[in-house]
C-alpha cells in the first residue's frame, strides 16, 4: 500500500456518505511513526475486536455506539436503553401431574429492575393435558402499590383438545393502557375455567421495551 502526503484545508470537499472501502490516513506508531498511512474504514472498524473487553459493563454508565437511522448520525446508548428483543416471564398456575382449582392469584412473579419500562407485549396460554370439556381460561393481572387492574382486555383461552391458546377460538386482547411495567410491579395469574380433567397450566408473558 503507498504511502502519500497529505494536507488538509478548508478547499477540500467532505465526502458525507463514505463507505466502508473508502480509505483514511493512519499513523503506524509500531514500525514507522513518522509516516502516514491508508486504511479502509473497515480496517479501522476491524480494530475493534483488538480492544480490551469490558466483563462487567454498567449498564446505567457505560455505553455502546449505535447509528440512529432517523438523525442520520451515530449515537452513543446505554445498555439498558438498548432493546434487545422480546423476553419472556412464564408464571405456573399447577405443575404438570395437577388439576387445580379455580381462583385469583393464583401464580404471581415480581417485576425486576431490569424489566423497568417494559410493556407486556404477548401472551400464551398452556396446559400439559387437555381440557376434554370446558375453555381453560386464564386472565392476567398487574398489582402496583396496592392496586390491580387487568392486563388482558380478552383473557386467554385455551380450546378443548388443545394444549395451547396459539390457535383459540378466541384470541387474548392486551389492554394497551394496563400493559406497562415498572419496578415491584406483581403480575398476577386468575384461572376462571379449568377445563375437564386439564392439567399443567400456565401463562407465557412477552415483554419488550416500547
Amino acid at each position: 500500500m503507498a504511502n502519500r502526503d497529505v494536507t488538509s484545508d478548508a478547499s477540500n470537499t467532505d465526502k458525507s456518505t463514505p463507505t466502508p472501502s473508502d480509505k483514511v490516513m493512519v499513523i503506524d506508531v509500531a514500525t514507522n511513526p513518522d509516516t502516514l498511512k491508508e486504511s479502509t474504514i473497515q480496517q479501522i472498524l476491524n480494530a475493534i475486536n483488538g480492544l480490551t473487553e469490558d466483563t462487567s459493563p454498567d449498564e446505567s454508565a457505560d455505553f455502546v455506539e449505535t447509528y440512529d437511522t432517523s438523525a442520520g448520525t451515530a449515537k452513543k446508548v446505554l445498555p439498558k436503553n438498548l432493546n434487545v428483543g422480546t423476553r419472556f416471564i412464564q408464571l405456573t398456575v399447577a405443575d404438570p401431574n395437577t388439576t387445580p382449582s379455580t381462583g385469583d392469584s393464583k401464580a404471581a412473579v415480581v417485576i425486576p429492575s431490569t424489566l423497568n419500562g417494559y410493556n407486556v407485549v404477548s401472551v400464551l396460554g398452556f396446559v400439559t393435558t387437555v381440557s376434554s370439556s370446558g375453555t381453560p381460561t386464564l386472565a392476567l393481572r398487574r398489582l402496583r402499590s396496592g392496586s390491580a387492574v387487568d392486563v388482558l382486555s380478552t383473557n386467554v383461552t385455551i380450546d378443548v383438545s388443545e394444549y395451547t391458546s396459539s390457535t383459540a377460538a378466541t384470541a387474548a386482547v392486551i389492554n394497551t393502557s394496563n400493559d406497562d411495567l415498572v419496578t415491584a410491579d406483581i403480575l398476577l395469574v386468575d384461572l376462571d375455567t379449568v377445563g375437564t380433567s386439564a392439567k399443567g397450566h400456565a401463562l407465557l408473558v412477552g415483554v419488550q421495551k416500547p
